[in-house]
């Protein structure tokens, strides 16, 4: 399965529409270990992973591609999409790329 980084950068074409999305969320063993993921909601397909980086004070989290089956044979480079951060009040975002 090659994975192809690129089309989550791209807007989705006109053609296939509107997507549904599920945001998951799992909390962990551990109280600042939480992870969300980003499914297609008709198929429950697997998009996008957000962990939490676990040094960071404020919501800081890693957005990876997200290939249950290739989670230990893919490098973390290659499955590394950006980053989300909160300011310390949670109340806006940003959205950093891999760059």
């Amino acid at each position: 399965m090659v994975v192809q980084a690129e089309m989550y950068h791209r807007p989705v074409p006109k053609q296939i529409g509107t997507l549904h999305l599920t945001i998951l969320r799992d909390a962990g063993s551990f109280k600042f270990s939480t992870t969300y993921s980003l499914k297609l909601s008709e198929r429950s397909t697997p998009m996008l992973l957000a962990e939490k980086i676990t040094q960071s004070m404020t919501k800081h989290y890693k957005l990876k591609i997200d290939l249950p089956g290739h989670k230990y044979t893919r490098s973390e480079e290659e499955l590394y999409i950006g980053r989300l951060r909160a300011n310390f009040k949670c109340n806006e975002f940003y959205v950093y790329d891999h760059g």
